[in-house]
């Protein structure tokens, strides 16, 4: 993941490689994704923001698995 986001040019402080870390994979990913496209759009992601989009992901998530007929 860190070769993903080093080659689109985003650069992580140790602190944000911690964070990620301590995240479960799925979540992981999701970050490294809203990095990168924050990093493409010359933008950045304050903390509050991040916890806001980790919510949203966490209720997709959630809906997601408890769909009718999945197990």
């Amino acid at each position: 993941m860190w070769e993903q986001l080093s080659s689109a040019g985003v650069q992580l402080s140790d602190k944000e490689k911690s964070f990620m870390r301590s995240l479960p994979s799925n979540y992981a990913t999701f970050v490294s994704q809203l990095f990168a496209s924050a990093h493409m759009t010359g933008n950045t992601i304050d903390p509050e923001t991040l916890i806001v989009y980790l919510l949203q992901e966490f209720d997709l998530i959630t809906i997601s698995t408890k769909r009718p007929g999945k197990k």
